[in-house]
């Protein structure tokens, strides 16, 4: 039975099966009742959000949970809590390490996310403004995913929302340090995120801007407004059922559709009432206080082999912002500062870099390096970048 979303009398609103009318005129389903994989295209403003949440209510209508993964700065994501699921379904809020959350949800630290948590919570939400920077987000989303892997049996599938499919290779990317790894990371995920329980709903403003080793594995492709951007060229098939200018002007509320097997349609896709708009500050309407830096930090992080990933600890990071920070470093590659730390195994220049970048910009950010501070370093409120000193 469909739920109803909006119960004001003279506006209802109820989660339906997707209208959509295929080129061939017969009916083919989507693949609502099992894992799959979902690439939403289209420029900014063209509805690509209400799309993935309009697909992650298909999946809960059906006994199944949404990890809200990743959201705008605006924090999109959390428009769930304001929508009747709120009513009849267990919600959880994720948040940074130096950060604490008072709300009416159930909130915890990323890093302490459980896969016990994916049977248990029925929407599982981590904002972009519950992080104090975001390298602070890229880096425990891609702890995050090391978890997913893990999740080798599951009673329960979980939507994965991602709302820029990029997003993912550079969550990889601050955990692993190096391109490659971090780009095969995120092709891995999006094809085998399926034997772990999760349905993958990835969105992205630019065809372009995701490998063809991600994009050739999505069982649905769903092609909003375009605009001026043109399909990559192992995509340009599609043209010649819909012409470019008319995926380019395509309605807020409709998309072109192409199935794995080649099946082509167009999908009408009804506005949800609870999706975020343009200058809500959702924060303050549900009453949500968020304060960054004022909490305990924790204990040290100790690094941790994920596979044949060696993630970066707290004793790493402090190893290299010593070595940078002694004077009879100045003007050495990033390379020598690498090979010189006490890190096992010794890291790449890249991965240096990523540490100083995430240390300025807790320093910008909030006056302080949230590692330093809890290790009681010196170096807590020190920029390492030398432009910025």
């Amino acid at each position: 039975m469909a739920q109803v979303i909006n119960e004001s009398p003279t506006e209802k609103f109820t989660i339906g099966q997707p209208k959509i009318f295929w080129t061939d005129s017969l009916t083919h389903t989507l693949p609502l009742n099992r894992t799959s994989s979902y690439m939403v295209m289209g420029k900014r403003g063209a509805g690509k959000s209400n799309d993935l949440e309009y697909l992650a209510c298909q999946n809960l209508e059906r006994g199944g949970g949404v990890f809200d993964f990743f959201g705008a700065r605006d924090s999109e994501g959390l428009a769930w809590l304001r929508s009747p699921y709120e009513k009849t379904r267990k919600i959880l809020l994720l948040h940074g390490p130096d950060t604490s959350i008072v709300s009416s949800w159930d909130s915890k630290y990323a890093s302490e996310l459980s896969l016990g948590d994916f049977e248990h919570y029925d929407i599982i939400i981590s904002p972009a403004a519950f992080y104090t920077s975001p390298h602070q987000e890229f880096h425990e989303a891609g702890n995050t995913i090391s978890k997913i892997y893990l999740r080798d049996h599951y009673d329960k599938i979980q939507c994965l929302l991602v709302r820029e499919a990029g997003n993912i290779y550079y969550a990889r990317l601050s955990i692993d340090g190096n391109q490659y790894e971090a780009k095969a990371a995120a092709a891995y995920m999006s094809k085998e995120a399926r034997h772990s329980g999760f349905t993958c709903a990835f969105d992205t403003l630019r065809p372009f801007s995701i490998d063809i080793d991600i994009r050739v594995t999505a069982e649905i492709v769903i092609l909003k407004r375009l605009g001026r951007a043109m399909l990559p060229r192992d995509m340009w098939y599609i043209y010649r059922t819909f012409r470019p200018e008319m995926i380019a002007r395509l309605p807020k509320n409709t998309s072109v559709i192409v199935t794995d097997d080649n099946y082509m349609g167009v999908m009408d896709v009804p506005f949800l009432p609870w999706h975020k708009t343009e200058r809500e500050h959702l924060i303050s309407i549900l009453g949500i206080k968020v304060d960054h830096g004022s909490v305990s930090l924790g204990e040290a992080k100790e690094s941790e082999m994920h596979g044949s990933i060696m993630t970066i600890g707290d004793k790493d990071h402090l190893s290299m912002m010593a070595l940078y920070a002694n004077p009879n470093q100045e003007g050495k590659p990033l390379s020598m500062i690498a090979v010189g730390s006490t890190m096992e195994p010794k890291r790449s220049a890249y991965a240096v870099f990523s540490q100083i970048h995430a240390h300025d910009s807790g320093i910008i950010k909030q006056g302080f390096c949230s590692i330093c501070r809890r290790s009681k370093s010196g170096l807590a409120a020190t920029i390492m970048d030398r432009k910025k000193q």
